[in-house]
């Protein structure tokens, strides 16, 4: 899982992403990953890695082409 959140945090550095840590209550593990279609032709990417008691969350917007 460590090498989950360390491919999290290359993609969040190579697509110039807001890149978040956080403390959660409680304990998980899990990846999520979402992609969200806007009208005004924007993707917003979220990429998210939990291990244990920590949350790395990876943002970031790509122009859509075509």
């Amino acid at each position: 899982m460590l090498c989950v959140a360390l491919i999290v945090l290359l993609i969040g550095q190579i697509n110039k992403a807001d890149i978040y840590v956080a403390l959660i209550k409680g304990i998980m593990v899990g990846f999520l990953y979402h992609k969200e279609q806007y009208d005004d032709g924007f993707d917003e990417y979220t990429l998210q890695c939990l291990l244990g008691i920590v949350n790395i969350t990876v943002k970031w917007e790509k122009e859509r082409n075509g």
